[in-house]
């Protein structure tokens, strides 16, 4: 549970970042005209994690979407704990045989292949409209419609989709929203 309550932080906790450090990332993105791709964009983010942050958005045309923004330098940054990462665990592997049955390398190398996608909003994008080409025939399930013109590998634009974290049980309550049936449609495809 400890462990649980840690990675969470990561995901829902990472303080966020004044809108206006993010502007140069949509200005590399989306070119310098960016501001006239959107009718508006709420400064406060709905969600603000370790790798991106996410803000609403109306396009010229008035649909309502998120924009999920890249931290700038994180990137790098992983990047450069990675390596330092690899060689930590070659230097264990090397000073302690007996280390090696964990496979410390290949574990890390692995880690990177993961968090190297995770910085691929290209890769996500993709992914997701697998995932609603997969389960279109399945009502239960709603994934986000991507908006490719306005996507890069640092910014992902998606319909803006009403919500409750499952985490958050006392909202979940209040709506009577009927969480053994999220959890039956989850695990029917688990």
């Amino acid at each position: 549970e400890s462990v649980t309550e840690e990675l969470k932080k990561l995901q829902y906790a990472a303080s966020p970042l004044p809108f206006k450090k993010l502007e140069p990332v949509l200005a590399t993105a989306l070119g310098s005209a960016w501001r006239k791709r959107f009718r508006s964009i709420t400064r406060e983010p709905l969600a603000s994690a370790s790798i991106a942050q996410v803000h609403r958005a109306v396009t010229p045309e008035g649909e309502e979407v998120v924009l999920k923004i890249q931290r700038p330098g994180i990137a790098e940054l992983i990047r450069s704990d990675l390596a330092i990462l690899a060689d930590l665990a070659l230097l264990i592997e090397r000073a302690l045989p007996r280390a090696r049955i964990y496979k410390l390398t290949r574990l890390v190398e692995h880690f990177t292949k993961i968090l190297t996608l995770e910085l691929d909003f290209f890769y996500e994008g993709r992914t997701m409209d697998l995932f609603r080409e997969n389960f279109r025939e399945e009502t239960g399930i709603h994934i986000p419609r991507v908006h490719w013109d306005l996507t890069t590998n640092t910014v992902l634009v998606m319909e803006y989709i009403e919500g409750i974290r499952l985490s958050d049980s006392d909202k979940l309550a209040r709506q009577a929203v009927d969480t053994a049936a999220i959890a039956s449609v989850g695990a029917k495809y688990v």
